[in-house]
């Protein structure tokens, strides 16, 4: 089943906030801040399992790809235990 048009807009959305929030200076933890309240939905995009068609996705929108980039970083820092969780 492709990506429905509700979350091609989000990964639209995602890659417009990444880089507002970097052309004004933000860092990692603004975009986490910033982004908060889109997870649930990007985590289903992020575990899609059409890779060819998220490929597609991540090739267009550089800002969505560098923000999935930076929470996958976060998840291995944490697997690998050189990021503490409380």
């Amino acid at each position: 089943m492709p990506l429905s048009i509700k979350q091609k807009e989000l990964i639209a959305y995602v890659d417009s906030k990444v880089k507002s929030i970097k052309k004004n200076g933000g860092d990692e933890v603004a975009l986490l801040i910033g982004l908060t309240d889109q997870m649930p939905e990007l985590r289903a995009i992020i575990n899609y399992p059409d890779k060819d068609e998220l490929q597609i996705y991540i090739d267009k929108y550089d800002g969505f790809y560098s923000y999935i980039k930076l929470l996958e970083s976060l998840a291995l820092g944490i697997k690998d235990g050189s990021i503490k969780v409380p």
